[in-house]
Parts: structure tokens; C-alpha cells; sequence
């Protein structure tokens, strides 16, 4: 079986990768060669301002081309399941899946497990991500641990939300990832060029002096990572048409808050006032913010879903000590210990 031909982009992104590496330690060398005699602090105000002009203009050269483009037009019902993965990717795609199938009767939601209702609609109604999310449930699964698997479940179906998004440059470009790395090499290899250089020709002449070298060279490094570092998915225009997105439907924060189960007089007035929220308003709620929106409200219980559990020392001291004064250290193995809060029988009735 033939083996696949490496893509022309690919091959060219590292011959001009390569090229550009050779170029950029060619001149370090040949500057370097100029100055191998320079004293000590003169040659760290020369390596200080080359270092410097070598973050600023890295740092402009991968400046994200959204930046002062105009925000697309927001629909008046935009797509929950486009919008979450603009916010959070596949896991925010996830969370929108469940909170639809659960309001249209599919699955059947509670503090321990989420499963396939038994009654559900028919589900040739449901899309394709739809579908997969469904049927990820066959097998009940517990709200907290459910959460990356499903993702990566629904990973292929959400390519179309990811072309969509890139097309209208609210995500960061391959491009722009790619322009980035090649900036990133290019100013290391001039950082580390012209330091090591001197720093070599330091050593020939034993001078031992060249701490300060050493250091600025760390942190000119430290700082270029910095600058050429790509922190989140979105492009700069994403991340202000989320905020205008959540500018726009402000008031359906507040109309989600205003629907609790039980409400007091006023409470009531004010949920008439505002309205009950409808399915479609809810699947955007979580896809503007998450399950976190929803405590305190009728589906308070879902605001653990997909959070892992933490296991930490401190939580495990808190669970040894409640086990020893409470239910394990007076009868043996009680019926608190039993149910699994301290950890089982065995670890109760040693000491």
C-alpha cells in the first residue's frame, strides 16, 4: 500500500520554516562576528535592544487581523448548539444536546444518573448530533463523569459548527496558528543566536562575568513565548460578538433566574412579568453560560452535570475524620459507613 503524499503546504510551510531559521542565524552570526570585542556592557545594551525589537515586532506580526472588523449580524433566534461551541467548543455542544433532549422528553435526568427516558418521542425527530447524544445515554451514566467522553462523541458532528464560525473569523485561524509558530522560531532563534554566540566567545576568553547574558536571555525568551502565544479558541472578533451576544439577550439571564420552583408572592408577579422561559430560550441560556445559570431555578440539579468530582487531601481528611466520630467508631461498620461515605467497612474498623 502506497504510502499518502505529504501535502504541498505542508512541505512549504517547512522549506520557508527552515529557509527563514538559516537566515535569521546567519545575520545573528554576522552582527555577532562585528561585535565579539564589544565590552561586556555594551554588548548587553546591543543584545538588550535587539531583544527588544525582536518582541515588539514579533508580538505586532501575530497581531489578530479581526481585531477592528466589523461584528457579523446577530439572528434573532441564533443557533444554541453554533453559539456553545463559539464559548466552549465540543463540551459546551455537549452540555446545549443535553439540556434539548431532556426539555423534549429523551432523557430522564437526576442527581445521580442520566439516562434515556422510557417514554421518549420518536427519534427520527432528532438531528444527527441529536441522535449521537442520545444514544451515548443508552447505558445510564452518572451527571459529573459524562461530560469529556460526550464531547469527544460528539467531536466529528461538530465540524460543521467549526467551518461556519471560521468562515465568519470568529475563531482563530489556521493561518494565524501557523504565521504565529513561524514568528515564535524566528525570534528564538535570534534571541538564542546572537546570546549563545557571545556567550561562546565569552567562554574562549574565560570571562566569567557573563551572568547577566544568561539571564536577559531567559527572559527576552520568556517574554517572546508570551507574545506569541494563541490563549483561546476564538479570534478577537469571537470574543466580541460573544460579549455583544450576551449583551443582546441580557434579560434572558434574568427571565432563567426568575423561574424558580417554589417563589414567594412577589416572586411569582415578577416571573408573570418577565415570562416563563421556553425551551429554545433555555438551550441558549446554557449555550451563553453554562450550566452554572441555572441554580437556584426549576433545573437546579443540573448545574453539577459534566463537573468532575475533586478529590483532594483535605476533602479526604474531612471524610477519615467524620468516619472516626461518627457512624464507624462507636458499633463497627454502621449503617453511614456503610453506604459508602466513609470510605467502607474496612477502613473503620482498624484503628
Amino acid at each position: 500500500m502506497l504510502d499518502k503524499p505529504v501535502p504541498s503546504t505542508i512541505t512549504k510551510s517547512v522549506i520557508l520554516k527552515l529557509l527563514i531559521i538559516s537566515v535569521a542565524i546567519g545575520l545573528v552570526v554576522a552582527i555577532a562576528t562585528i561585535v565579539p570585542d564589544m565590552p561586556d556592557p555594551d554588548f548587553l545594551l546591543f543584545y538588550g535592544a535587539i531583544v527588544t525589537i525582536t518582541v515588539l515586532v514579533s508580538s505586532w506580526l501575530v497581531l489578530d487581523p479581526t481585531k477592528n472588523q466589523s461584528l457579523p449580524l446577530i439572528p434573532l433566534e441564533p443557533d444554541p448548539y453554533k453559539i456553545a461551541y463559539l464559548r466552549s467548543q465540543e463540551i459546551g455542544v455537549a452540555k446545549v444536546a443535553v439540556m434539548d433532549l431532556s426539555q423534549r422528553g429523551y432523557l430522564q435526568i437526576t442527581e445521580e444518573l442520566i439516562q434515556q427516558a422510557e417514554n421518549h418521542p420518536d427519534i427520527s425527530l432528532l438531528t444527527t448530533i441529536q441522535r449521537e447524544a442520545f444514544d451515548w445515554f443508552a447505558t445510564p451514566t452518572t451527571p459529573r463523569t459524562s461530560g469529556w467522553l460526550l464531547a469527544r462523541q460528539l467531536q466529528p458532528h461538530c465540524t460543521v459548527y467549526q467551518q461556519q464560525l471560521l468562515n465568519e473569523q470568529l475563531l482563530t485561524s489556521d493561518n494565524l496558528k501557523a504565521r504565529t509558530e513561524l514568528i515564535k522560531w524566528i525570534g528564538a532563534s535570534i534571541i538564542v543566536g546572537l546570546g549563545g554566540f557571545k556567550l561562546v566567545i565569552a567562554s574562549l576568553h574565560s570571562r566569567n562575568n557573563m551572568g547577566y547574558l544568561v539571564l536577559m536571555g531567559i527572559f527576552s525568551f520568556y517574554f517572546l513565548q508570551n507574545a506569541c502565544q494563541i490563549t483561546q479558541h476564538r479570534s478577537l472578533l469571537g470574543v466580541e460578538y460573544l460579549k455583544q451576544l450576551e449583551a443582546t439577550f441580557k434579560q434572558l439571564k434574568q427571565k432563567i433566574q426568575a423561574d424558580i420552583p417554589e417563589a414567594t408572592f412577589a416572586q411569582l408577579k415578577q416571573k408573570v412579568e418577565i415570562g416563563i422561559p421556553s425551551a429554545f430560550e433555555y438551550n441558549l441560556a446554557v449555550a451563553l453560560y453554562g450550566f452554572d445559570l441555572l441554580a437556584g431555578t426549576r433545573y437546579d440539579r443540573y448545574q453539577n452535570i459534566f463537573v468532575p468530582v475533586r478529590t483532594t487531601t483535605s476533602s479526604q481528611n474531612s471524610s477519615s475524620g467524620g468516619c472516626g466520630g461518627g457512624g464507624c467508631s462507636g458499633g463497627g461498620c454502621s449503617g453511614s459507613c456503610g453506604s459508602g461515605g466513609c470510605g467502607g467497612c474496612s477502613g473503620c474498623g482498624g484503628d
